[in-house]
């Protein structure tokens, strides 16, 4: 039995840019609700109806396989308790930034910089270069919330590198999906 959905629209190919990004997430949402109605429960078989459902052009594709496995096995228990429920009903929504313009994905280039500041207790995240501008992530156009974005992690006085890090970063707001500054 074929769902209705699939029969509301031309093939791909005929289609505006406009009405294949609206026709991916409308068919990306329906396959969701169609696996919990139909009680999908393990992830891999979850992955797979995903794909088949929306034609594979399943709209929240890194979300579910790497955003996810992320927060599950690299977030801390406080964390998984404050972000995983949102991430797993797909409130907020995530794409993976590794990638930069001027070196690809060598990870041992990225110039992205993480420093901690001790006065506001939090890390400031700067991209300092045109080619430390993040490229290509998945989805980050329009449809995603947050990003796991890679960085190079200095401590305070940035005498000493720390190596890479992941960090989960907000960017556009859960109600209205409007870009937020910074």
């Amino acid at each position: 039995m074929v769902h209705p959905i699939h029969r509301t629209h031309l093939p791909f190919e005929y289609l505006t840019a406009e009405e294949h990004y609206s026709i991916c997430i409308r068919k990306s949402l329906l396959a969701i609700q169609e696996a919990d109605r139909l009680n999908i429960t393990n992830s891999k078989h979850r992955a797979w109806f995903f794909d088949i459902f929306a034609n594979y052009y399943f709209s929240f594709y890194i979300h579910t396989s790497m955003c996810l496995y992320a927060l599950e096995n690299l977030a801390d228990e406080e964390q998984k308790r404050q972000f995983l429920p949102l991430a797993q009903s797909f409130r907020l929504i995530a794409t993976y930034a590794q990638t930069e313009l001027g070196h690809g994905t060598d990870i041992r280039r990225l110039e992205t910089e993480a420093v901690f500041d001790r006065t506001t207790d939090s890390f400031i995240l700067n991209t300092p270069t045109v080619t430390s501008t993040k490229f290509w992530p998945g989805s980050l156009g329009r449809t995603v919330n947050y990003v796991l974005l890679m960085a190079q992690l200095y401590t305070p006085n940035r005498d000493h590198p720390c190596g890479l890090q992941m960090f989960l970063v907000q960017i556009r707001d859960l109600k209205t999906h409007e870009p937020l500054p910074g």
